[in-house]
């Protein structure tokens, strides 16, 4: 596990020394992602927050996921854990499988190999408590791979991700990926569910949508997810993720269009 340098978790506990904390449902979808799935728990149980609700929605994986989350009920914190199976139907719709079953008013996401830096959970919902109005919040992405991971990833700006794991943080970009915030559940009622028939850019599909509606999502500039790049990441495929991301966007202005008021 990185131990990137970070505000101690209790410095959050401090503006609430009386309150009861809310509960968050922690939604994981994973296909395949036995190798990396521990760090991604580990990285929850490192928040030191509580009350959670953690679902872990398998997409249909035939590799060791299953055995890799039985092994995780030897935690003490596995109470707090649930692991549901499904035929293969993609990220969103293991995302809405996991929507559907939270139990708690404030609903986060965690890619089965990303993990959250420390105190990510107390600084987003910390915002969200006090600003009532604000639907969610976001932290930056800071990529990060292992020195034999993709090691022919046709990206020019992969060469600037570090090698090996930093132990300083910096922001290093904006990212629409739902797993770097925190959303008051309620949004997904009036934005939907997201689009099960997209397996690529399905984060910004609906991060679009909730701005055509006009929900108010922050952006801090703290660095929440540690988004590992890989051989098996699904957005390798740059041709097809560019393609996807222009689908959205073109997607969104129609939308727009259509909904325009007409100018006098």
């Amino acid at each position: 596990m990185f131990k990137p340098t970070h505000t101690p978790n209790n410095a959050y506990r401090q503006d609430y020394p009386a309150l009861s904390l809310p509960q968050i449902s922690v939604i994981i979808p994973v296909y395949n992602g036995a190798e990396y799935l521990p760090a991604a728990v580990a990285s929850i149980w490192e928040q030191n927050y509580a009350p959670l609700d953690v679902i872990i929605v398998d997409d249909g994986s035939t590799d060791a996921t299953a055995q890799v989350v039985a092994s995780l009920a030897c935690d003490p914190r596995r109470a707090a854990l649930r692991y549901v199976y499904q035929a293969n139907r993609g990220p969103s719709a293991a995302r809405n499988r996991g929507i559907r079953l939270a139990q708690a008013d404030f609903v986060t996401f965690l890619d089965a190999d990303d993990y959250w830096l420390p105190a990510t959970l107390h600084r987003h919902l910390r915002y969200l408590l006090a600003h009532p109005a604000v639907q969610g919040v976001q932290g930056m992405t800071h990529p990060f791979r292992t020195l034999a991971a993709a090691p022919n990833y046709p990206d020019p700006a992969d060469a600037n991700i570090p090698a090996t794991p930093p132990v300083e943080w910096a922001p290093i970009t904006w990212s629409p990926k739902l797993d770097s915030g925190l959303y008051r559940r309620t949004v997904f009622a009036r934005v939907g569910l997201l689009n099960e028939n997209l397996r690529y850019s399905e984060d910004l599909d609906w991060i679009l949508r909730a701005r055509e509606q006009g929900v108010t999502i922050t952006q801090l500039p703290e660095v929440a997810i540690a988004y590992r790049r890989h051989a098996h990441n699904s957005t390798n495929d740059l041709a097809r993720t560019e393609r996807a991301k222009f689908a959205a966007i073109q997607a969104s202005l129609q939308r727009r269009k259509r909904t325009a008021k007409p100018t006098t």
